[in-house]
């Protein structure tokens, strides 16, 4: 009876020690792909909008980058300011997301040495023939580290 309750007292060591490893392991995983720039170190989310009409107006909204009311032959342009705090170069990736994506120029990758600031320019251009109403979106911004 005694023999039976160490060898299960020793299979639960032993599972509790193979939990830590692997939780150990993927851990150092997690940091290796983040050193590479594959996992982002950080990932932010601007809401973004767009009307198409017949008349030219401004949106000032604070909570959503807003392009107001484009027409035909117009555009619209919104800057955002990006910086990098770490001690180290990283890549910002860009992506939209959303009915809007078809409207907006931008660079999909800007790269940024230790504490440099950048001011990215986002912009709207009117697509002929595009059907007057809303459009909204997401711009995903992914931050990774580059070597």
């Amino acid at each position: 009876m005694k023999e039976k309750r160490n060898n299960l007292k020793r299979k639960k060591l032993y599972l509790i020690l193979a939990i830590l490893l692997v939780l150990l392991s993927c851990f150092m995983l997690w940091n290796i792909l983040k050193e590479k720039g594959i996992i982002p170190l950080k990932t932010m989310t601007a809401y973004t909008t767009l009307t198409v009409g017949n008349h030219t107006g401004f949106d000032l909204n604070k909570t959503v980058l807003s392009f107001g009311t484009i027409t035909n032959g117009t555009s619209s342009s919104r800057n955002i300011t990006i910086n990098n705090n770490y001690d180290f170069p990283v890549r910002f990736e860009f992506d939209v997301q959303g009915n809007i994506s078809k409207f907006l120029v931008y660079s999909k990758n800007i790269y940024l040495n230790p504490k440099e600031e950048k001011s990215i320019m986002f912009l709207t251009h009117f697509v002929s023939n595009e059907t007057f109403g809303e459009y909204s979106g997401r711009i995903i911004m992914k931050v990774k580290k580059t070597e």
